[in-house]
């Protein structure tokens, strides 16, 4: 996508650049109705890429990188029920704990 912001932290920089470097940011955007209103094509982009109502922890590493921890969950069971076994999680990782922790309680 070639669609270059105009505004804020990443100014300058292509939607595409952005999906590579910081999908946190445009998961943040897609959630900003101020700035996206008037930008049809900045939000059929990130609509395409993210579902809003899925904004749980955005895993940066492992075999399901740029996933969300919901999305494991709904798609990976083995996987997700290793990480919330593994006390590195528990121990280091304590926002994708906390979210571990909230969804095992509200399927169970």
């Amino acid at each position: 996508m070639s669609v270059i912001l105009d505004f804020g932290k990443y100014r300058g920089k292509t939607l595409g650049e952005l999906h590579t470097i910081d999908q946190g940011y445009l998961r943040w955007l897609l959630n900003q109705e101020l700035l996206i209103n008037n930008k049809p094509e900045i939000k059929e982009f990130l609509s395409s890429k993210f579902d809003a109502n899925d904004l749980t922890y955005l895993l940066t590493w492992g075999k399901h990188k740029s996933k969300t921890i919901k999305w494991v969950f709904d798609n990976d069971k083995q996987y997700f029920s290793w990480l919330a076994k593994n006390q590195y999680v528990k121990d280091k990782c304590k926002k994708l704990w906390s979210e571990i922790e909230s969804i095992s309680k509200t399927t169970t």
